[in-house]
């Protein structure tokens, strides 16, 4: 699946594609259009788990449009 998301500030566009065995749901308007109940087949992403959690949820943090979608 690929899709065009913002990054930053300034909201920077850029192509984002993931497999679609990685994706466990999509959201719109808080409404859950898609889950995904499957395994993933195999694992390709080389960086720890807990490392590449901190720089995806910078990269969405980084955007104060997204502060409000997390629920601290």
């Amino acid at each position: 699946m690929s899709f065009e998301a913002g990054f930053g500030n300034e909201n920077f566009g850029s192509l984002v594609s993931v497999s679609l065995d990685a994706i466990l749901q999509i959201v719109v308007e808080e409404v859950p259009v898609f889950i995904n109940l499957s395994t993933p087949s195999k694992v390709v992403n080389k960086v720890p788990k807990e490392k590449g959690i901190k720089r995806s949820m910078e990269a969405l943090m980084s955007n104060p449009e997204n502060q409000k979608l997390i629920k601290k």
